[in-house]
Formats: C-alpha cells, sequence, structure tokens
C-alpha cells in the first residue's frame, strides 16, 4: 500500500515537473513572440538551408532551417582572425589580455578564460556580403590577368577556381554576417537600426591566444535552428528527403521574425 502510494506520488510529481516545464517554454515563445518583432528579415535557402539532422531521423518528423552564418576574416594574417573584435572591443566583452611582454605561462593563463555570452548583429545582404564578393572577384581578375600574361595549367585552373569562387558568392552562399558584438542589446540595436538588415541575436565569443597573437571567434548563435511551421512543412519535406549537403541556389524564402528574446521564427515561408 505504501509502496504504491509513493509510486502514484512520484507519478504526480514528474507530471507536474512536465507541465511546468512546458508551461515556462511555452511562457518564453509567448513572450519572445509578443509585441512587434525587432526585426523582421527576408531570407532565402542560402541563409537558411535545411538542418539535415533533424528529419526524418527525429521522433516527431518535424523540419527545422539554420541560420547560416559567416564571418569577414581578415586576408593578410597567418590565422584568420576577426578583424572588427579588437583588443580594445575584447576588453570591452569583458576579456583580460596579456600584455605584449606576458610570459609563455602567463599566456595560457589568460587563454583558459571561459567564453563570454553576449549579443551580436547578423546583417543580411549588407557591407561584409559585398566585402566577400568584391575579394572574390578581385582573385578572378588576378588569376585573369596572371594567365593572359603567361599561360599555363596551373593557372588556367587557378582561373577555373576564381570564377568558381564567384558564381558561389553571387548564387549561393549565404549573405547573413555577424559584424559586430555587445554586451548591450540596446546599444548594439542603435549601431544598427535598420531592423529589415540587422537582427540582434544572443551569442559567444571565445579565443584562444597562441605564442605571438589573440585569436578570437564567435563560438555560436544561442538559436540557430528554426522550426518549420506545420503549415508550411509540406513545402520543404521534399528536399529535406533529398539529404543534399553543400550550397545550393535557393529553392525557398522566408520572412523570419526576431522578437523580444532575440530568438527566430518563420512568419512565412514560400517556393521560389
Amino acid at each position: 500500500m505504501k509502496l504504491a502510494w509513493s509510486n502514484a506520488r512520484a507519478l504526480t510529481v514528474a507530471t507536474a515537473l512536465v507541465a511546468v516545464s512546458n508551461a515556462v517554454a511555452l511562457g518564453g515563445v509567448a513572450y519572445n513572440r509578443s509585441g512587434e518583432p525587432d526585426s523582421v528579415l527576408q531570407l532565402t535557402e542560402r541563409e537558411i538551408p535545411i538542418q539535415y539532422s533533424s528529419w526524418p531521423d527525429n521522433e516527431n518528423s518535424a523540419v527545422h532551417l539554420r541560420l547560416n552564418w559567416r564571418v569577414v576574416f581578415g586576408e593578410d594574417d597567418t590565422f584568420p582572425t576577426v578583424e572588427w573584435l579588437t583588443r580594445d572591443r575584447l576588453r570591452q566583452l569583458g576579456f583580460d589580455l596579456p600584455a605584449a611582454d606576458a610570459t609563455p605561462d602567463d599566456r595560457l593563463r589568460f587563454a583558459r578564460q571561459p567564453a563570454r555570452e553576449v549579443f551580436l548583429a547578423l546583417e543580411y545582404d549588407g557591407a561584409a556580403y559585398q566585402t566577400m564578393l568584391e575579394r572574390a572577384r578581385a582573385r578572378l581578375r588576378t588569376a585573369e590577368a596572371a594567365l593572359a600574361a603567361s599561360g599555363s595549367e596551373e593557372k588556367l585552373a587557378n582561373v577555373r577556381g576564381a570564377r568558381a569562387q564567384v558564381e558561389s558568392e553571387e548564387r549561393r552562399s549565404s549573405r547573413l554576417f555577424v559584424v559586430a558584438a555587445d554586451l548591450d542589446a540596446d546599444a548594439l540595436r542603435a549601431r544598427y537600426p535598420d531592423r529589415k538588415h540587422y537582427a540582434i541575436v544572443r551569442g559567444r565569443i571565445d579565443l584562444w591566444i597562441g605564442s605571438d597573437a589573440i585569436n578570437p571567434q564567435i563560438d555560436g548563435i544561442a538559436t540557430e535552428t528554426i522550426r518549420v511551421p506545420y503549415v508550411y512543412r509540406a513545402l520543404v519535406e521534399p528536399y529535406a528527403r533529398e539529404r543534399s549537403y553543400g550550397e545550393r541556389e535557393s529553392r525557398y524564402a522566408a520572412t523570419v521574425n526576431f522578437g523580444r528574446r532575440h530568438e527566430p521564427w518563420i512568419v512565412q515561408l514560400a517556393r521560389i
């Protein structure tokens, strides 16, 4: 009798915990989507490809898209670095940086700092994308000039590779870039007020410190996957079945809202 009562109580407690957890999650979703969205981006498959690991292996057959973001790296560094993550900016984000004459042991201690929770500015089809597009076109011009000056199979291959890169940037590569970070979402929004081309999201920045360089990196965005609403699922399920990885020309476009908690959701989706 006592055992049965204990099992019944345990079941009641477990059920209550599940109900509370669901209520908290649904409350967070409702809060995020309440009022006017913080930003509204018109994205395509280039920026929100299918998260193939989410379908059809999961139990509820949901389909998810993922934010396919990029970063502009410096061209002249031995290791790729995010140019706008300067030493001053890293200190503002809470990192403690070593002095130029720090010992190897000191550098190791600095390198063990935890990642920082920050707000990130996502730019769609803006200056960062134009930078990458122009870099690809410049490499093609350089390769074509070298081929014209002295033709060879190697230089011809360089032209073909550069031309393929230009085509990729123009037709398939994502135009969504992380362009800034701050500890204050409002301050970041003030710097990027265009809500149709800039979204503010939560993310993390990490760094590792080598023998002669500080290398910060975007460690990720808090909410990178977006569930496709049931009403639109049939539009993208055929593509999910293909299990085709890699860049491709866009087959669908979506209106993506970012809410009060800086989390995205799809409000409209259509095939192109």
